[in-house]
């Protein structure tokens, strides 16, 4: 009935997505070690379903003791100290929201990466945009903008993007000037590419033949 019930969403308030993926893991993990042959039968591919789902629901009772949990209950996202209930596709499963995580022993789904960059473009004109950037902009813990997007994801939402530089400047709460000087830059330029050569050690070039007798 959960499943039946389910719309094949992840969002967040979602009680059959849970169930669904780990079906689906056991379910693939079985038909994965059959011939190719099998894998093609209905009726084996039946059989397999329900043992996936009977070990799925045991696994389910045991770890979390009942089987309407919600996505957001484990699928978080931690930032700094905070916790981030998220929507999104968890790996085994394919949509535009995609996450990478991995399973703690308690059953959460911690997110460790996924979709980088989502923008929604409106051709009017003027042009509008929205966009956000899982999960913010800096990786700098003390930064406001360290987890600023992150709760506009937990949310489902976006960020009206700013084209103009009035808008822009009225939005800046700091600004840092690099001096450009071309003589500087190029010298910086050169020891650069040395300290890489340097960390990716000698290049010794191949003979044309090669004795591999010796």
């Amino acid at each position: 009935h959960l499943l039946r019930a389910w719309d094949n969403r992840l969002d967040r308030d979602s009680k059959g997505a849970l169930l669904f993926w780990l079906w689906k893991q056991r379910y693939d993990e079985l038909v994965a070690q059959l011939p190719d042959i099998k894998q093609r039968d209905l009726l084996v591919q039946e059989k397999l379903a329900f043992e996936a789902l009977r070990t799925a629901i045991a696994s389910m009772m045991n770890t979390y003791g009942r089987l309407d949990v919600a996505w957001q209950d484990v699928h978080l996202l931690k930032r700094g100290d905070h916790l981030f209930p998220m929507s999104g596709a968890a790996p085994g499963l394919t949509a535009i929201h995609q996450t990478w995580t991995e399973t703690s022993p308690e059953g959460n789904l911690k997110i460790t990466g996924g979709s980088a960059f989502v923008m929604v473009v409106s051709l009017t004109e003027p042009m509008q945009s929205w966009s956000v950037s899982a999960f913010g902009s800096s990786e700098d813990a003390d930064s406001p903008h360290f987890a600023d997007q992150a709760q506009l994801q937990s949310k489902d939402q976006f960020k009206r993007v700013v084209f103009d530089e009035s808008t822009l400047s009225a939005q800046l709460t700091s600004v840092l000037t690099v001096p450009f000087d071309e003589e500087t830059m190029a010298r910086e330029s050169l020891r650069a590419f040395w300290a890489k050569k340097r960390r990716l050690g000698p290049v010794i070039p191949m003979s044309d033949t090669t004795n591999t007798s010796q």
